[in-house]
């Protein structure tokens, strides 16, 4: 593995692991945003303003509730640029001194190159813990597990409790340097309290929690859970991370009580703790993969390209594995299990019936939109009016990400969003489902009236919507003089007059639209 240089971290974290986009196959958030624009150059034009333009009591910053396969809601964050940008840059400069955490044997994702430029890619895991591997590290992997587990007869499986919202933003030097040396050593220029500094930034300068979304916040996870590793290793457990789950191979069940003992003791030495519903001793050998797995594996039809009959019975039959494994996230599995045995005969069958699996499984809206765009499917196939049937119960719910899925599936089969759905999803407040509707181009202007009603003297409030801010400024639907004061102190004029945007309205960068007229 070559080492993951200053640079390449610095323009990772901007370009390609800011916004919600660490799962493997980036269905966080749909394809109709980008920071691939916010270059390493004009975060250090950011970084320059920053110093003559200091907001003291830091930012806010957007919330994204996205969407467990149990529809279960998982709050995310993305943060303003501003604060992001000053603290990757301070990631950048003191790398020498993280990059430790690259080279951590007990940490299954880490740092590194990846193809897509990305720094971090999170591999999948449904609530069985069965990992959908990357074809080129699956024998890797299984080696790996194979051989902590020869010998052992129990397995611990423990995770921290709310991890990333749990991080004590102060142990983040006290990691780095020791506890005593970082209380000690209180100086605003010390290059751990600079971390400290702007990592509070990000947050109104609050000390509890790192926003669960851009890959800053993993590189502070793995200092932190790194020193935790190395005190584990020194006592001899074998044992793996993936982010916050531990998984140790134990000879007796003495050793695997003493694992959870320690690591709950070296956790508490950072402010954290394990989840006490998820601490796991189980005896060995364990299946590799959870049995529903491996049965709805078994069933996938043979043929490279599957018949309209295949498909339907194997999403029959995943129906009823989900009915039986309410644990796994079968449903979505088999959806994209069948997407690679599409043809453009069978591709409308299946997005028809994925389309209704949709409703109560909108787990499934990020392979659909897949399919559709591939398969260019239109109306023909999936009605509006079933896409707004969906919508509706999204926002019903403020599945922020399932919303912005629905708009973008709409969209695809050149829908039309009806005025009173636009304005409910304005009532919801949730600042990306209106991101969407200015990325699709529908009822812009409910978004400018909800803006114009925000108090201009309620900063945080502003901070939370200011994607919808700075990309009315650079669409030209705002006056110049409209939120000029806060678009100045907050960076955001310099994002616009470098014609940065994180839109890809109607799938056209917006400087490929100028460029092109």
């Amino acid at each position: 593995m070559s080492e993951v240089s200053s640079e390449y971290v610095y323009e990772g974290l901007l370009r390609f692991n800011y916004f919600p986009m660490v799962k493997e196959l980036r269905d966080d958030i749909p394809p109709l945003f980008s920071t691939e624009q916010l270059s390493p150059q004009i975060g250090d034009e950011l970084i320059q303003y920053h110093t003559n333009n200091n907001r003291k009591d830091g930012f806010d910053q957007i919330q994204y509730r996205t969407t467990r396969f149990n529809n279960v809601l998982r709050l995310m964050h993305i943060p303003h640029p501003l604060p992001f940008v000053l603290l990757c840059g301070c990631i950048r400069d003191n790398w020498e001194k993280l990059k430790h955490i690259c080279t951590n044997d007990h940490s299954q994702i880490k740092p590194q190159k990846h193809n897509d430029r990305r720094i971090y890619i999170f591999r999948d895991y449904d609530a069985g813990r069965v990992v959908v591997m990357e074809k080129e590290r699956f024998p890797n992997d299984v080696k790996l597990h194979l051989s902590l587990s020869h010998g052992a007869v129990y397995l611990v499986d423990a995770d921290v409790s709310a991890c990333f919202p749990s991080i004590y933003i102060h142990a983040i030097p006290w990691a780095l340097i020791g506890q005593s040396k970082a209380k000690n050593s209180r100086s605003k220029k010390e290059w751990f309290n600079q971390l400290d500094i702007y990592q509070r930034y990000l947050k109104r300068n609050e000390t509890q929690g790192v926003p669960v979304g851009p890959a800053s916040s993993n590189i502070m996870n793995e200092v932190i859970l790194g020193r935790v590793d190395e005190e584990l290793a020194k006592k001899d457990y074998h044992f793996l991370r993936s982010i916050d789950d531990y998984k140790c191979f134990c000879k007796t069940r003495e050793q695997a009580e003493m694992f959870v003992r320690d690591l709950e003791r070296e956790l508490s030495k950072y402010l954290l703790l394990l989840n006490a519903k998820k601490v796991e001793i189980a005896p060995l050998p364990s299946f590799s993969k959870s049995s529903w797995v491996t049965e709805i594996s078994s069933r996938l039809p043979f043929q490279k390209k599957a018949s309209e009959r295949a498909i339907v019975d194997y999403l029959d039959q995943a129906l009823h594995l989900q009915f039986k494994h309410p644990e796994g996230s079968v449903v979505k599995y088999a959806a994209r299990a069948l997407v690679s045995k599409l043809t453009p005969k069978t591709a409308p069958l299946y997005c028809l019936y994925v389309n209704q699996l949709a409703f109560h499984y909108p787990v499934v809206l990020p392979i659909l939109c897949e399919v559709v765009k591939r398969f260019e499917i239109t109306q023909n196939t999936i009605k509006a009016e079933d896409i707004l049937t969906i919508l509706n119960r999204q926002i019903d719910y403020l599945r922020s990400d399932m919303i912005c899925w629905t708009l973008y599936l709409l969209s695809l089969v050149k829908g039309q969003l009806p005025e009173e759905i636009a304005k409910k999803i304005v009532k919801t407040g949730d600042c990306m489902s209106m991101a969407t509707l200015l990325a699709i181009s529908q009822h812009e202007n409910a978004v400018i009236e909800y803006i114009k009603k925000l108090d201009l003297n309620d900063a945080y409030e502003l901070d939370r919507n200011w994607i919808l801010i700075h990309e009315l400024k650079i669409l030209g639907m705002l006056q110049k003089t409209d939120f000029e004061m806060y678009a100045e102190a907050s960076g955001i004029n310099v994002l616009v007059q470098s014609n940065v945007s994180f839109l890809i309205k109607n799938g056209i960068r917006i400087d490929e639209k100028e460029d092109d007229e």
